[in-house]
């Protein structure tokens, strides 16, 4: 399972130990600090569309970043960056798949009260919320694993890849002979059946 990590600068050191915690966990944790999530010459909101496809879930790191001034009083909130990138991975992964946690207590804006979230000041709790998290999106895909159906050719590849154990996977998928030749190839190792219905181009 790979999880993006993401914070403002200020923010990153526990992004990282955040990261530790998750690699414990048998997770394997991407930082938006690393240089495959920004690849040279291309637009960030585009690298961030991409990532957002090729992790199972996110985590943010919320901390008292910036001042603003509301209702005539200052008071510390969330990069604004940070709150725009968790919207674009909860619309992506679903806000089940995408959570943050608090450093402080930054003002949050008024559409995610209400949301549970961890406060990595208190490291135990943080710890064994993550943890309980994690476990339960490893079973959720295990669920959605066990009558599959995907649309794309390309997840294909992902899924198997990832040696999941599927029983049964239907593939609609419009592509070339080489391509449908070497996914036959590549499901034989983690797939027992696989329904490819396909139109060659």
């Amino acid at each position: 399972m790979r999880i993006f990590i993401a914070s403002s600068g200020e923010r990153l050191n526990t992004a990282i130990e955040v990261g530790s915690w998750l690699e414990s966990m048998n997770v394997e944790p991407v930082l938006w600090n690393e240089p495959e999530v920004f690849p040279l010459g291309v637009y960030t909101w585009d690298a961030l569309i991409d990532l957002s496809k090729n992790v199972d879930a996110a985590v943010f790191i919320f901390g008292e970043d910036d001042k603003i001034w509301f209702r005539g009083e200052g008071t510390m909130t969330v990069r604004d960056n940070v709150l725009l990138e968790y919207g674009l991975f909860s619309g992506k992964l679903s806000k089940v798949n995408t959570i943050f946690l608090c450093e402080g207590r930054p003002k949050l804006a008024s559409d995610l009260e209400g949301i549970t979230w961890g406060d990595v000041g208190k490291k135990n709790s943080a710890k064994i919320k993550l943890e309980k998290w994690i476990n339960s999106i490893r079973t959720n895909n295990q669920k959605k694993v066990e009558g599959f159906k995907i649309t794309d050719l390309n997840d294909a590849f992902q899924i198997t890849l990832k040696n999941q154990k599927i029983k049964k996977l239907r593939i609609f998928a419009i592509s070339t002979f080489k391509s449908v030749q070497m996914f036959r190839l590549i499901n034989d190792i983690s797939i027992n059946h696989a329904e490819i219905l396909l139109t060659r181009i």
